[in-house]
């Protein structure tokens, strides 16, 4: 199992968005750093290129052989540059692309564009090339990031020069930035301003961030406060109180969080524990301690002593996260070193999630000592699923050293585990070791699987083993399912094989749906081949599939197999099914034709279905209009239907509604329910009138008692 990662939500939006000043702060950092190696190189005696004078007027070449001898100077000068090392390896190129002329280094800009992300000198180098352009020829180079799209630069290029600017000129690098046209260019320039102001004056940043909508303003927070808790976590701390908006001081506490942890975890959790939002002091708080986990898990152990109750708890978790992948043995010394009670037995739980940084015997042990219950259950159940994967060695060892009743429970996690790499070593397992429960869940998911893993007709084959029947049921149309849906045919031949009647009529279900969707006029064809009752089951299903494409032709062909079954003779159900879902689906395509359809069914039950299931959808759509067609239909057991649906639409609205409808009902024990419905929700809204209604019946006085009673 994957660890757990006690980052909220939030931070990670703080995160997404910072991603882009992260890179552009990287880059500034590293063209400093390269700005300052050439530089020193060059004043202990390397030679360093003069700048190269523009031409005057006077020079006679024209401009355009100028420009081309220039391109191919920079060119020859790149060529040289091994884009794969340091800038170190090249700093004699580095020394020349800062001594050139502004025109050269607007070519050397558009000539490194592009990606860099995996070449450091190219990085290093070409964000030293932007610094020096912005800083000898700022106008040049803020013309080129207005159009540098059009020469394929990257964002981060093009932001890169604004953020140059505002190292120099900040206002000016902000006005540039807002009054860009293109909303992703002007969210990375303002990102990289307001990064590079927060470098050195955090709280002008701040000042400056507040004029920007709401979606920049909350992403660069993280910025201002990431560099802000870098010179001074206290004073950023102190500069968290401007923020009024809820996701931006989320962000800025996470900031400051991050930095000052850094720092001096201590004082860092002092002032955590300050933070006046509970939510965000206990995640700040988690996050606090899980980086602390990973870098010095002692010190997060001494720390976390001083806690106690829930939050204690929260944040043994929180460090353990990191602890346990990085020294296992250390965390499995100092959770058996806990006494007994509190939090040992979440620990343990907890530690056992990441079963591949723990050995099999250090996990074997640690599972051994939590005590019977829900924790143990979920510990064990997350191993063996674990062990059941990567090591069947291991979890079939494990198991022989529980006790039996807990084996029996077991087992079909061990069994699901065991099947995802190797079926046949799961089959074999379960002849020594049986599920007792014919109707456990683990038969229908280990029947996909084995289908899955290795053939439909190999599970087929250890189904048809099965001895018990029950079984059989639950794992045989399963498979056909999937055989069908790669080759209809042949699992149409082996349902008919099948001697389980109960598995052969699921199976023939199963099929019928799965063809019915795929090629429903094929399906139907085979279906119609079919004689008695498994006609009529593939009938049903690849009538319910079909209804879903095209329920006007399909209503007109079940009506037509309605009238081919002899007049004494109910239907299958599952064509009965059928029946309510082409009533569904028919009466999104047209009501006076699905209303019509249903009038015209003549088989009692059919029609009761379809009539229940276009009322129940007819109210949910309008329940006034539902009400006049429910009011048309003759008396009976199709209308009874209808009306329940109607009663149950409108009973918490309109319980004398209800309860009027109710008593319209001609079959005794449907009126009862529907009269009890209407008065469970008449006796919250309006208890009096309920009473004054029942009183006017004309019912018996033994039945208005009875019903009265039931209003106390």
């Amino acid at each position: 199992m994957k660890p757990a990662v006690f980052i909220p939500l939030c931070l990670l939006a703080g995160l997404a968005g910072g991603y882009t000043w992260g890179r552009q702060s990287a880059g500034r950092a590293m063209a400093t750093t390269a700005v300052t190696a050439a530089t020193t190189a060059g004043s202990s005696g390397a030679e360093v290129p003069t700048a190269t004078p523009r031409p005057g007027p006077q020079v006679a070449a024209s401009a355009s052989a100028v420009a081309g001898q220039k391109g191919k100077a920079v060119q020859s000068l790149l060529a040289g540059f091994n884009r794969k090392k340091p800038v170190e390896s090249n700093l004699k190129i580095l020394q020349k692309i800062l001594a050139s002329s502004p025109e050269q280094l607007a070519q050397i800009v558009r000539d490194m564009s592009g990606p860099w992300r995996n070449d450091p000198g190219w990085a290093q180098a070409k964000q030293a090339a932007l610094q020096r352009w912005v800083e000898i020829a700022p106008d040049a180079a803020l013309a080129w990031a207005r159009s540098a799209r059009k020469d394929g630069a990257e964002p981060h290029d093009v932001a890169g020069v604004y953020g140059a600017l505002a190292e120099t000129n900040p206002l000016r690098a902000f006005a540039e930035a807002r009054a860009l046209q293109s909303p992703s260019l002007q969210q990375s320039a303002l990102h990289s301003v307001i990064d590079a102001i927060a470098q050195t004056d955090p709280q002008q940043a701040l000042q400056l961030s507040a004029d920007l909508p709401n979606s920049l303003r909350h992403n660069v927070t993280w910025a201002i406060f990431n560099s802000w808790a870098r010179l001074d976590p206290a004073g950023a701390a102190a500069g968290l109180d401007q923020l009024q908006d809820g996701n931006q001081r989320r962000n800025g506490v996470y900031s400051v969080m991050m930095q000052w942890a850094e720092r001096d975890p201590e004082a860092a959790l002092a002032w955590i524990k300050a933070v006046p939002e509970a939510n965000l002091r206990r995640d700040a708080m988690t996050n606090l301690f899980s980086r602390l986990g990973q870098r010095d898990p002692q010190q997060a152990v001494a720390m976390a002593e001083n806690l106690t109750g829930p939050l204690q708890r929260q944040v043994h978790t929180a460090l353990l996260g990191g602890w346990v992948q990085s020294d296992p043995e250390a965390v499995d010394q100092w959770i058996r070193s806990r006494p007994d009670g509190g939090d040992k037995q979440e620990l343990i739980k907890f530690a056992l999630n990441f079963t591949e940084a723990l050995t099999p015997e250090r996990a074997a042990a640690l599972a051994g000592t939590l005590k019977p219950g829900p924790n143990r259950d979920e510990a064990l159940q997350n191993l063996f699923r674990h062990w059941g994967q990567n090591d069947p060695a291991q979890a079939r060892a494990f198991m022989d050293t529980l006790p039996e009743t807990e084996q029996k429970r077991l087992i079909p996690t061990v069994v699901e585990s065991l099947a995802q790499n190797n079926p046949e070593e799961a089959i074999a397992y379960l002849k020594v070791h049986p599920i007792d429960d014919p109707t456990h869940h683990i038969w229908r998911n280990l029947a996909g699987i084995i289908s899955d893993q290795s053939t439909p007709e190999k599970a087929l084959a250890w189904a048809r083993e099965l001895p018990d029947e029950v079984t059989q049921r639950r794992v045989i149309p399963e498979i056909m399912g999937r055989l069908a849906s790669q080759d209809p045919q042949t699992a149409a031949r082996e349902a008919l094989n099948l001697t389980s009647a109960a598995a052969r009529e699921d199976s023939l279900a199963r099929i019928g749906m799965q063809w019915g969707n795929d090629n429903f006029q094929e399906a139907l064809g085979w279906a119609r081949s079919l004689t008695g009752k498994d006609r009529e089951n593939a009938l049903g299903a690849v009538m319910n599939q079909g209804a879903n494409q095209d329920p006007s032709t399909v209503a007109t062909q079940f009506s037509s197999l309605l009238a081919e079954l002899p007049s004494d003779q109910k239907p299958a159900d599952s064509l009965i099914n059928a029946a309510s879902t082409i009533a569904n689906s028919f009466f999104a395509e047209s009501q006076e034709k699905a209303t019509a359809w249903v009038a015209s069914l003549t088989q009692e039950d059919a029609r009761a279905s379809a009539t229940q299931a276009l009322a129940s959808r007819w109210v949910n759509y309008d329940a006034v209009s539902a009400s006049e067609w429910i009011g048309s239909l003759p008396g009976g057991k199709s209308r009874d239907l209808a009306v329940s649906s109607l009663v149950g639409g409108i009973a918490d609205t309109d319980p004398a509604m209800a309860f009027e409808w109710a008593n319209t009902t001609q079959e005794e024990t449907t009126r009862s329910s529907l009269l009890e419905r209407s008065l469970q929700s008449w006796r919250q809204l309006d208890p009096e009138a309920a009473r004054t209604t029942i009183l006017n019946t004309d019912w018996p006085e033994e039945t208005k008692t009875r019903w009265l009673e039931k209003l106390r």
